[in-house]
């Protein structure tokens, strides 16, 4: 834009981030998954920077834990892409969890803790700056903020952007 300006929205996964920070809309809720039998999940997870899992497609398959879980939840608590795994069977190490829910042991049922992620927009004044993030972009998809240098723009203008962000879109244009 010729204003100076860069507008970004950013989706930010709150889990990495300390309770102190862990604010403006974050949704935590509860899905206990079932395996009768061994069973795929019936969900698609990606291993996001800062420990957690991105629910990146769930199985419409009734016959699944997960399609289990949504047919009988209601629609906010019901498991959807974008979600973040942050915790599975009460382990917080995203290996075990994405271990746990790749091999699951028949018979067994586990809580799965899940968080909404919040979604805002930022506008940056750049002044002549560089934006000074640093960026990780996933091979499973998503472009994350790694680091943020103290003399780019998103510090100078004290945007709520924070290592561990998503970001989702940069002036209307989506991110891979």
């Amino acid at each position: 834009q010729g204003d100076g300006q860069t507008p970004e929205e950013v989706e930010a996964p709150l889990a990495p981030r300390l309770p102190s920070q862990q604010k403006d809309g974050a949704t935590t809720f509860r899905a206990i998954l079932h395996w009768p039998r061994y069973e795929e999940t019936g969900l698609h997870v990606h291993e996001c920077p800062g420990g957690v899992l991105l629910v990146a497609s769930v199985a419409d398959d009734e016959d699944t834990p997960a399609g289990r879980h949504n047919a009988a939840a209601p629609a906010n608590a019901r498991i959807r892409p974008g979600d973040y795994i942050v915790a599975v069977g009460g382990r917080t190490l995203a290996t075990e969890m994405l271990q746990m829910l790749l091999y699951p042991i028949p018979g067994l049922a586990l809580e799965v803790v899940l968080q909404r992620p919040r979604v805002l927009t930022v506008v940056v004044p750049k002044n002549g700056r560089p934006l000074g993030l640093g960026l990780d972009i996933s091979n499973s998809g998503g472009v994350y903020v790694c680091a943020i240098q103290e003399l780019g723009a998103v510090a100078a203008s004290g945007a709520n952007v924070l290592v561990g962000d998503r970001i989702v879109s940069v002036n209307g244009r989506r991110c891979p």
